[in-house]
């Protein structure tokens, strides 16, 4: 039995992995800001940790994976599969300084995750998660002197289409030793596309229109290492500090570029994502209530881009949430329910100055006669705060997922 369920993890893992793969090629945004560096970056919590404004380096719960911290998956119990699933909805209000407005809603596949224990002490955890995303579509109307002094203005509009973005493919092994420490590491790889297209186009006859249009390939791999310590206090409250680390590793990436009239080229520049370090503390009350807050540094400003390092800038994260359930084992549906909140502050990677700030809010629903929770979440957030700019974007987001929690690595004895 042990082994047959082993192999259903292995064709179940592969079956998802190879249908995911193609949904998350598609766009789950719709922002003008996409437009620079990789996207928009997308961290590696879950559902559940997303409604918690996105804690997880400190986060050990015996009912979820936490791939953002391969240390934590020893926090399960040795005797559970888990599986994890995920989708989201975004809608987007932008609205421009000359009072122009638009609303716009994308939605897709965000996570696929399993993970289940090799012994006592170690487990395993694999599933395919999004790095980035691209997505936009806009255009504006200007005008320009057909000729120099002429004092004959030409109209002329410019549209800019990007979509693409890059996923994750990772596998994760954590470790615990002496009921106090977790170490484990994730091997990811990445790998996508990221299309740039602008048109210029002139109303007057006479004045040829051109284009560019630039995409990125990148394929390569990428290591996360994490570790936990923790310890409980007479036996109800428990502290967990945790750690991750990430070299700056090369993306393996190309370029290629199309111009009106000129023969497309790949040009051989160099592509990287930065060093990573983040720190997180919780504290949890039993199997009730759960605090943490979470710090991260991407060291953006060193990694190339492009060949050069001048273009993206550090980013900094600041999270904060909790969860709290009354009564788990209650008979009243009200009692067992999950009830999350948080909030996080980070700097833009791609604007001098600014950044991004969303509150969110969850619940975890259980399932009658099942360790199943259906995860729903909220997320209303603002896009470049104190940055100049002409074009504002508030996002609602609805995060949704459904995490499998089952009893499978043991052995029925019969009287």
């Amino acid at each position: 039995m042990y082994n047959y369920k082993l192999n259903f993890i292995c064709c179940f893992l592969t079956l998802f992995l190879v249908v995911t793969t193609s949904l998350l090629a598609q766009n789950n945004t719709n922002s003008p800001y996409t437009r620079f560096g990789y996207g928009e970056l997308v961290d590696a919590g879950l559902s559940a940790h997303k409604s918690m404004g996105g804690i997880a380096f400190g986060v050990r719960t015996p009912s979820g994976i936490n791939p953002a911290n391969p240390a934590s998956y020893t926090s399960a119990d040795s005797l559970s599969f888990l599986f994890d699933f995920g989708a989201g909805g975004r809608l987007s209000h932008f609205s421009q300084t000359d009072g122009l407005k638009k609303t716009t809603f994308t939605g897709n596949i965000d996570h696929i995750a399993l993970a289940f224990p090799i012994t006592k002490w170690m487990a395993i955890s694999g599933g395919i998660l999004p790095y980035s995303t691209a997505g936009y579509s806009f255009s504006m109307r200007d005008s320009v002197e057909s000729f120099p002094d002429s004092k004959q203005w030409a109209r002329y509009s410019q549209s800019f289409i990007g979509y693409g973005g890059i996923n994750q493919v990772y596998l994760g092994l954590g470790a615990k030793f002496f009921n106090r420490v977790a170490i484990g590491v994730n091997v990811s790889y990445m790998f996508g596309y990221l299309t740039n297209a602008q048109t210029l186009t002139f109303e007057s006859a006479g004045i040829a229109d051109s284009y560019r249009n630039t995409e990125i390939r990148v394929g390569s791999i990428n290591l996360r290492y994490g570790l936990q310590t923790f310890h409980t206090f007479n036996q109800a409250h428990t502290v967990t500090l945790g750690g991750i680390f990430e070299m700056k590793s090369n993306l393996n990436g190309n370029a290629q570029i199309d111009i009106t009239d000129i023969k497309p080229d790949t040009l051989d520049k160099k592509f990287e994502i930065p060093m990573i370090y983040g720190a997180g503390l919780s504290y949890s009350y039993k199997n009730r209530l759960m605090v943490g807050v979470d710090f991260m540094q991407q060291r953006w400003s060193d990694a190339l881009f492009f060949g050069v390092k001048d273009s993206l800038h550090n980013r900094t994260k600041l999270a904060i949430g909790g969860e709290y359930r009354h009564n788990p084992v209650s008979k009243r549906f009200l009692e067992r329910l999950t009830y999350r909140a948080g909030l996080n502050y980070a700097t833009s990677y791609i604007l001098q100055s600014g950044g991004d700030m969303s509150v969110s809010l969850g619940f975890g629903i259980p399932l009658r006669t099942t360790r199943t929770i259906l995860n729903v979440g909220f997320e209303y957030g603002r896009m470049g705060l104190g940055a100049q700019r002409s074009i504002k974007e508030e996002l609602f987001k609805i995060n949704l997922g459904v995490a499998l929690n089952e009893f499978w690595f043991y052995k029925r004895k019969f009287e």
